[in-house]
């Protein structure tokens, strides 16, 4: 005897079976008796059921009970099986309920349609009782399946959802946290963003996409130095182009993300206003994408409401006076409107915003953590790059420079050579032009620089004007001569104060790893020794550290070292501190053109005589007082009254010929060398000679 309760109809017409204590509901929708009865004698005791005899009594069953099966005649009153699955599919509550179509037509386009409507199967009577109830077994373990896989799936997109938002807050809160709004302030942006996108009437997935735009628009902040970005007070001109920088940044960060529309077009022109005077590009009116349109108002609102260190945040009514004032200026007008209305209704912008589930979580969490991960390993790399190199020029700072060489030659099979430089009488350069051009010309420095060198060198700026390279790899003393000629020659020809025709020279004192060194401390201490003795001794050179003889051994570059002579003493402006130097010598030639050059027409030649050994580097004069007076003789007896000479350094001597010609200062410069030869005749001494024309100051101009 089949247990059963009665219950009744909502209509009032039916009596249906419900069979109890059975873990599965199926529901049986057949308008023949019979048939009920027979389905129900082969499925008693295995499922609970109920039965319907009608389309509509079945709707109406299901509206007030849940199901895990519907078996479903497709011959009805009213209304047939196809029209009741179609039903079934449209509502939310009965969409995945599966259906098994029942009936006696082997018809097979009726089987398809069935199917294609979503039926899980379509049984034919008569049917074998053991193949039906494998089928329904079959069904409802296939429809459980798919409700398992379902909210796994859900369950997973929550979690991407939430990987996605995670990665974002880790990006936004670092760049909040660098100081230049208090925090929170992404995230408020990309609030107030959405709520004007909705009140402009855009769909929620629209409305989701700029909210995640506008989350990451001052992304490109990463980059810019925390000095600048976080500084209270008003920017300087230079600390603003830094900042004006950031669009550039975040345009370049977010280049490859596609699951958020157009979030680079807003890191890029949030900052253009409306009537063409923002930047970077000046673009104006409706040229200027809609997501930055609404950033900019919504930044705004943000710029004016929250507090800042050095101001509190501005009322309500200010801020409406301020966007109407804007309007059509700073602002899209459409955009303040909306704006305007939001304020007045009293949105709160602070409170959590609704994102739509309509996004593509997947991509978006695998974009944003790619994007996290690409930013810790990229660009926070920029940043410490940042933090050490000079903001100047580029180049590394010392204690950057110290570990790498220090790294470097911690291998004993590596070598190299440390160049210590600074630009001659660069002081004066500062006194006379003033730091802004003494900043222009070491950049100009470290530019040259930096195009002499390879990769794998190391460019570094102590401070000043000093700059050291350190040149990887062990190599010859005549190679690493040959990289200072490069230098010098370079700097003669490239490193001219801007808005003149001055040059300014180099000096480069030189210490080569094993040599003088294995650590950088050491060798820098030597190159510094052997650039003071440069200084000392005529600037303008090369000049490598030499532990034997206790001071640097000079290598001279007199046709580099000449020029620099006549360019100093062309300056007009030298008692203004412009090549100021020590040398008395070089006053008392220097006031002796000054009275006549200046005032002649007179044909100029200025003659260097440098002393040097067989080598050509300076001379470990033994008799040093003896050399010098018997070279100072052989000058004086060779010139003619009113020319000029005095002594440059202990191994340099200066002549000036006054009304001669390159011709006959060859003569001048001919007798004094055999002259000199024949006073001291040990031939232990090489004495050089260079010449160079000097046009008078007239002609200069």
């Amino acid at each position: 005897m089949i247990k059963y309760k009665k219950c009744i109809d909502v209509y009032g017409s039916l009596e249906r079976n419900v069979f109890m204590n059975i873990k599965k509901h199926i529901l049986i929708v057949d308008d023949v008796i019979t048939n009920l009865k027979y389905i129900c004698e082969i499925l008693k005791g295995k499922f609970d059921l109920a039965l319907c005899r009608s389309g509509k009594e079945a709707l109406a069953y299901l509206r007030e009970h849940t199901t895990d099966l519907v078996l479903l005649d497709i011959n009805l009153p009213e209304m047939n099986g196809f029209d009741i699955m179609r039903r079934l599919k449209r509502d939310k509550r009965t969409s995945d309920i599966p259906v098994i179509f029942i009936t006696m037509d082997s018809d097979k386009n009726k089987e398809i349609e069935g199917l294609e409507l979503g039926a899980s199967d379509f049984i034919i009577r008569p049917f074998d009782a053991k193949v039906i109830s494998r089928r329904i077994d079959h069904a409802i373990e296939e429809a459980e399946l798919k409700r398992q896989l379902e909210s796994q799936i859900k369950n997973k997109t929550k979690q991407l959802e939430e990987t996605a938002f995670k990665a974002m807050s880790v990006i936004v809160e670092a760049v909040d946290l660098k100081g230049k709004y208090s925090a929170g302030h992404s995230v408020r942006v990309a609030k107030c963003a959405g709520w004007i996108a909705r009140k402009l009437g855009w769909n929620e997935k629209d409305v989701s996409n700029i909210y995640f735009v506008a989350l990451l628009h001052d992304i490109g902040n990463i980059c810019i130095s925390d000095e600048t970005i976080g500084k209270p007070s008003k920017l300087t001109d230079e600390e603003f182009e830094e900042v004006k920088k950031h669009p550039f940044f975040g345009s370049d960060i977010l280049k490859e993300v596609t699951s958020i529309k157009g979030v680079a077009d807003g890191a890029m022109y949030h900052h253009e206003r409306f009537d063409g005077k923002g930047y970077n590009y000046g673009l104006k009116g409706y040229e200027i994408p809609i997501i930055a349109r609404i950033i900019n108002v919504a930044d705004a609102y943000d710029a004016m409401t929250g507090e800042r260190v050095y101001r509190e945040s501005v009322d309500i009514d200010t801020v409406k006076a301020e966007f109407e004032k804007g309007k059509g200026a700073q602002f899209d007008p459409a955009v303040v409107d909306a704006m305007l209305e939001l304020i007045d209704e009293g949105i709160d912008f602070s409170e959590d915003f609704e994102i739509s589930d309509d996004i593509d979580s997947k991509n978006l969490a695998e974009e944003s953590t790619k994007l996290l991960k690409t930013i810790l390993e990229k660009y926070t790399d920029v940043i410490k790059v940042d933090a050490q190199k000079d903001s100047l020029t580029g180049a590394w700072n010392r204690k950057y420079t110290e570990n790498r060489v220090n790294f470097y030659l911690g291998d004993k099979a590596s070598g190299g050579a440390l160049f210590m430089m600074d630009m001659d009488n660069f002081k004066g350069i500062n006194d006379t032009f003033g730091h802004g051009v003494g900043d222009r010309m070491l950049v100009m420095f470290a530019d040259i620089l930096k195009s002499l060198i390879r990769e794998t060198d190391i460019l570094c700026r102590i401070g000043g004007d000093e700059f050291i390279i350190f040149f990887k790899g062990r190599a010859l003393r005549e190679d690493i001569a040959n990289k200072a000629k490069a230098v010098l020659n370079k700097i003669s020809e490239k490193l001219i104060i801007p808005e003149t025709d001055k040059k300014v020279n180099v000096s480069i004192g030189i210490s080569v790893s094993g040599e003088n060194g294995n650590d950088f401390a050491t060798l820098y201490n030597n190159a510094d020794k052997a650039l003071y003795y440069v200084k000392q001794n005529g600037k303008g050179s090369y000049h490598f550290f030499s532990e034997e003889n206790d001071e640097p051994e000079i290598k001279t570059e007199t046709k580099i070292d000449i020029e620099y002579v006549r360019d100093f003493l062309k300056e007009k402006d030298f008692k203004n501190g412009v090549y100021q130097v020590e040398y008395e010598g070089f006053q008392k030639i220097y006031r002796f053109l000054d009275r006549t050059i200046s005032r002649t027409k007179q044909v100029v030649q200025l003659l260097l005589f440098t002393l040097t050994d067989q080598n050509g580097g300076v001379p470990n004069f033994k008799d040093n007082d003896e050399v010098l007076a018997l070279t100072e003789k052989a000058i004086s007896v060779s010139l003619r009254r009113g020319d000029v000479s005095t002594s440059y350094n202990k191994s340099r001597f200066i002549v000036i010929l006054m009304d001669a010609t390159h011709e006959s200062g060859l003569i001048v410069a001919e007798r004094i060398v055999n002259n000199f030869y024949s006073l001291y005749d040990k031939g232990n001494i090489i004495l050089h000679y260079d010449i160079q024309e000097m046009q008078n100051n007239e002609d200069k101009n």
